[in-house]
């Protein structure tokens, strides 16, 4: 099951994405099955871009960017270079 959550598709590789696994007993009372371990980070740090698919409509990226603002982020939304890469 975490090679499932570990792995990335050669296709993504490109992608950079930080994925976090955090190793606790889950019989702990402050895990939650449904919420999970809430825990406090910085987006700021850990987001500079939001990459959303080359194929989505211009009213995507302009909502995409518009939720990030309401969540206190200003950060660039931009177009996926997926398939344009060679």
């Amino acid at each position: 099951m975490l090679r499932n959550i570990c792995q990335k598709g050669i296709c993504s590789i490109h992608e950079n994405e930080v994925r976090c696994i955090f190793g606790d007993d889950i019989d702990t009372p402050k895990y939650n099955r449904k919420t999970g371990i809430l825990m406090n980070i910085d987006l700021e740090k850990l987001i500079d871009k939001v990459y959303i698919s080359p194929y989505a409509p211009k009213y995507i990226e302009n909502d995409v960017h518009n939720i990030l603002l309401n969540k206190g982020l200003d950060v660039d939304v931009i177009y996926s270079p997926l398939y344009t890469i060679n």
